[in-house]
């Protein structure tokens, strides 16, 4: 469940609290261009890994309040085509809570994209 605030709501997904778990959260973002310099604005509560087209963009192992757009990666380049996302999110307490969004680096949506679950 994506919540107004955009966060994914991994105990809602799941049904019940599940402290001591992992989730991958993935999708595929097709661009009409090579794009650079946007920025990837992040959150989660714990231990989080972000890929990209397989490559480590971002990791972290520490415990904090969710607050959307908590954390910032710059300078994030999408090839053209087809592009992977992947969201490691892991949970030691009760609350379980995690969001991603791209925005150039004003902070303004990106145009040209189209995200899916589906790759083809």
């Amino acid at each position: 469940m994506v919540g107004e605030d955009y966060a994914i709501d991994f105990n809602a997904i799941s049904g019940s609290e599940t402290p001591g778990r992992v989730a991958y959260a993935v999708c595929y973002i097709r661009s009409d261009a090579e794009q650079h310099d946007l920025q990837l604005l992040l959150s989660c509560n714990e231990r989080a890994k972000v890929y990209l087209n397989g490559t480590s963009i971002y990791e972290t192992s520490s415990s904090r309040y969710f607050t959307a757009d908590r954390e910032t990666v710059p300078k994030i380049s999408l090839k053209e085509g087809l592009n992977v996302l992947v969201f490691k999110v892991g949970n030691k307490t009760k609350e379980w809570q995690g969001s991603l969004r791209l925005t150039d680096a004003q902070g303004n949506p990106v145009r040209g994209l189209q995200n899916t679950l589906n790759p083809e």
